[in-house]
């Protein structure tokens, strides 16, 4: 992790250990879900990391809010929050997925990252044709500096993101809340428009 001036990242790390530790036990029996991460810059998934706990807590404590239940209810809705699985390189991704698929609201991967010990610019393409493949109504994320990225991510059928865009955090906060379901419950119509 790297330090970006932002407290947020002491929790961020103590949570990404107890996900790394408890996703399987949690997945299998109390059916939590998960969203994958793949990334290898520290000064990204620092960032990230911070921003995803944060969303993910504030839906957690405003479903707390909104109904009357015990300490222990609580405490046990807390727990049973979406972990964030975090990969580092190709082979990591797909053990992580090929294990966690069943129980995935959505990946969000960088487009370069190391495959069989070396870096690969399209690694993060061949990873998402590779999910798709095996879970095509997933929803993902192709996220880039290389803007050349966003067109093949469209022919994909996936969102892409530029990291030097200056909205880079509130285009994935956007997409985890809206393409993943944590946002508030909207009706749409077949072309996607607000009813």
């Amino acid at each position: 992790f790297v330090w970006n001036g932002d407290s947020q990242i002491f929790f961020a790390m103590v949570k990404s250990l107890e996900d790394r530790i408890n996703a399987e036990t949690d997945t299998k029996i109390g059916l939590v879900r998960a969203i994958l991460l793949v990334e290898d810059s520290p000064q990204y998934y620092s960032k990230y990391l911070s921003m995803f706990y944060s969303v993910l807590f504030s839906q957690v404590n405003q479903l707390i809010e909104d109904i009357d239940m015990s300490e222990l209810d609580k405490l046990a809705k807390i727990r049973s929050r979406t972990k964030i699985l975090w990969a580092q390189n190709y082979e990591e991704a797909i053990f992580l997925f090929n294990k966690y698929k069943d129980f995935l609201t959505c990946i969000i991967s960088d487009a370069e990252f190391e495959r069989n010990g070396v870096s690969d610019k399209t690694a993060g393409i061949r990873f998402l044709e590779y999910a798709q493949s095996k879970y095509k109504i997933l929803p993902m994320l192709l996220q880039s500096s290389e803007q050349r990225h966003a067109q093949k991510a469209h022919m994909m059928g996936i969102k892409f993101v530029n990291k030097t865009s200056e909205r880079l955090m509130s285009e994935l906060k956007s997409f985890i809340t809206h393409s993943s379901g944590y946002g508030d419950f909207i009706f749409r119509d077949p072309d996607g428009h607000k009813i």
